[in-house]
């Protein structure tokens, strides 16, 4: 709320009220995140899985950018993490693309994203809403603070591993709901998971195959 109060007397754009971009592009926001991730997934794994972006590219929304950004920045994480760690354990030769969708409606702009990273076990879906609760091993705690810093330095977006302190998801669904939305998963296991975002009057995001 602070941010929103000085960004109304700070803002350099007609495009913006306050921290709110009343025309935001989910395209161009996703490609950019997308790019990063991919950025993040070569430097921890060597490599990384493409990513397509088809529908409504031109759409346009108001929102607040860096909630969408930290949203599609997990997501994308955990589908190039997913892809890339599953090619390993499956003997695949290729990473399969991340595949985003966006699409446009009278009074929502939905943002699909699916993988083929295996999916999520039915005994971790529980689980996955959890803090501090991850897939990734956690650290020996003779890696003392630095181990910790170095995973909070990743959350923070500047650098480190792909994942692994637990609040990626929960804190995305926070982000969802802020304005009435939600954050939902569905997962075929042993195949991958998808994710569908919706913004529309209430703000809404869905995550789903």
């Amino acid at each position: 709320i602070a941010e929103h109060h000085l960004s109304l007397h700070t803002s350099y754009s007609n495009d913006y009220i306050g921290v709110v971009n009343t025309r935001l592009s989910p395209a161009s926001l996703i490609t950019s995140v997308a790019s990063y991730a991919q950025e993040l997934c070569e430097v921890n794994y060597g490599s990384a899985p493409d990513f397509t972006l088809t529908g409504n590219i031109d759409a346009h929304v108001a929102y607040i950018g860096v909630h969408l950004e930290y949203i599609f920045m997990e997501l994308l994480k955990n589908a190039m993490r997913a892809t890339v760690e599953f090619s390993q354990v499956s003997g695949r030769m290729d990473h399969p693309g991340i595949e985003v969708t966006v699409s446009k409606g009278q009074d929502d702009v939905v943002i699909r994203i699916r993988d083929q990273g295996g999916g999520i076990s039915k005994q971790d879906m529980p689980r996955i809403w959890d803090y501090s609760w991850s897939t990734v091993p956690k650290y020996e705690s003779s890696d003392g603070i630095f181990a910790t810093q170095v995973r909070m330095s990743m959350q923070a977006g500047v650098g480190g591993p792909m994942a692994g302190l637990g609040f990626g998801l929960p804190m995305s669904r926070i982000y969802a709901g802020y304005f009435g939305g939600s954050l939902e998963i569905h997962s075929v296991h042993g195949h991958g998971v998808g994710s569908r975002a919706v913004e529309g009057r209430k703000g809404e995001a869905v995550k789903e195959l």
